[in-house]
């Protein structure tokens, strides 16, 4: 009656089965991690264009004393039939004037098209893409 011995080779094998299970779940747990700091940084870098292309609006709005017709010149904005101003950015955040090149979209939205002079006029400024809303700021210029 002889018993039988596992053979080394039969536990060196269950131990190279179990380390290559192991790798492969800790490189898709990293896989997983780099894509969503991929993700995350696409994100941060749209939030900080879209922030800076909102600012310098409104500081073009606030420059003109609330002028829609000066800040379309110097924001090379188009005007919209509603009164409120749109500008259109490509991928890389470069002005363009054709809506099926455009990735982004800015519009200027003031409260009161043509403000009376000693008044507070506000202006809603919003950057999307597709529809879907990166940055809102509010600006209020006191018109002279």
């Amino acid at each position: 009656m002889g018993v039988k011995r596992a053979s080394k080779s039969e536990l060196f094998l269950m131990e190279l089965i179990s380390s290559i299970l192991f790798f492969s779940i800790a490189s898709a747990v990293c896989v997983t991690l780099f894509v969503h700091a991929r993700l995350t940084s696409i994100e941060s870098t749209q939030l900080t264009a879209a922030t800076l292309q909102a600012q310098s609006a409104a500081e073009t709005f606030k420059s003109v004393n609330a002028d829609l017709d000066q800040a379309a010149d110097l924001l090379n904005a188009q005007q919209t039939p509603e009164g409120s101003l749109q500008i259109l950015y490509d991928q890389n955040w470069n002005p363009v004037s054709e809506p099926d090149s455009a990735s982004y979209l800015l519009t200027l939205t003031p409260d009161d098209p043509s403000p009376d002079s000693n008044q507070l006029c506000s202006a809603q400024i919003q950057v999307s893409k597709q529809g879907e809303s990166i940055y809102e700021l509010t600006v209020t210029q006191y018109v002279r």
